[in-house]
């Protein structure tokens, strides 16, 4: 059986780069209904497995303000993955970061690709895989698509992630957040969601996403969202808070 693979990350971080250098040539323009933006599909037959690679739109987070994060965001939703590979740029992981912890959050399986990995030495940058593997609960690998460092090591990464429970990566926030969520939690209840995405459908609700606030408001389920007001914010802000406490200790 085939490993479904999608790649997500901020737009330009060389993720489309990293496509082309786990795909080659093996790759096409995938038809999608009802969708204008161009995502390319491609393959790789690697340990005897095949995997199956999509290149999903560039993305800053998994709030659907613009076409290209509401294709990111519904695929991953969605459509049957396996692995998701999280590209962030190694000079500027503070932005990366944020995505990731929304990724992990959906309770997928996960693994953090630090690209350009290259030019991040050459300006004397030091990054501990370790540290960032310990702080985030998931795998993560060094690569640079223009020298092809690390592509191997993701291939690698991808086939035994894919063979493996997924880890069930939570972020905690404070207790008046953690309030809320229990609050939406129990009124999600009727909706068919596995632990994590309710969870993250709970905080998509606090953050008074539109799309998510509609799809619960379609399926009876009666929020008040109002009560929320300002509470987006603060998740935002204690993400980028764990984030860098992250960096002081991998960087």
């Amino acid at each position: 059986m085939a490993i479904k693979v999608a790649l997500c990350g901020n737009p330009n971080v060389g993720k489309t780069s990293l496509f082309n250098a786990l795909t080659g040539l093996r790759q096409y323009v995938a038809n999608w209904a009802g969708v204008t933006v161009e995502v390319k599909e491609g393959v790789r037959k690697w340990q005897g497995k095949q995997i199956e690679i999509v290149d999903l739109p560039g993305t800053y987070t998994l709030t659907s303000f613009s076409l290209d994060e509401k294709v990111a965001r519904e695929y991953l939703l969605y459509k049957p993955v396996d692995v998701v590979v999280v590209i962030a740029d190694a000079l500027n992981l503070y932005q990366g970061l944020y995505l990731l912890l929304e990724v992990v959050e959906m309770g997928v399986k996960t693994i953090l690709a630090v690209n350009a990995i290259d030019e991040a030495r050459k300006k004397n940058v030091e990054l501990d895989r370790y540290e960032l593997s310990k702080h985030l609960g998931v795998s993560v690998v060094f690569t640079s698509a223009v020298t092809g460092e690390g592509i191997e090591d993701l291939l690698n990464t991808i086939v035994k992630v894919a063979s493996l429970p997924a880890t069930q990566v939570r972020v905690n926030y404070s207790e008046d957040i953690e309030k809320a969520i229990d609050e939406v939690r129990q009124s999600l209840s009727q909706i068919e969601l596995s632990e994590m995405l309710s969870r993250w459908f709970s905080l998509k609700c606090i953050e008074n996403d539109p799309e998510i606030m509609e799809f619960v408001s379609n399926r009876g389920v009666k929020i008040d969202f109002s009560v929320f007001k300002g509470m987006g914010e603060k998740i935002a802000r204690q993400k980028y808070d764990m984030i860098n406490l992250i960096l002081k200790e991998a960087v």
